[in-house]
């Protein structure tokens, strides 16, 4: 909860959110002023394409790769 949040804390927010550029966007309260910041996707879509097991996998074979380049 941001400063902001917890002045306007009894506020049903009405979020206006910026349109996506980045991973997040800003939104602003139509009615308190209150600002916060919202994620434009979900892990493994969107922004973040990579899912964590999709990454793990992808170093785990570089490392592999790695280790027996090493021994040859």
């Amino acid at each position: 909860m941001t400063t902001n949040d917890a002045i306007h804390s009894d506020c049903e927010h009405f979020w206006m959110i910026e349109s996506p550029n980045g991973p997040t966007s800003t939104g602003t309260c139509r009615h308190c002023g209150a600002k916060s910041e919202f994620r434009n996707s979900i892990a493994g879509s969107g922004w973040d394409r990579e899912s964590p097991q999709a990454k793990r996998a992808r170093q785990l074979a570089k490392a592999a790769k790695a280790a027996k380049a090493a021994r040859a």
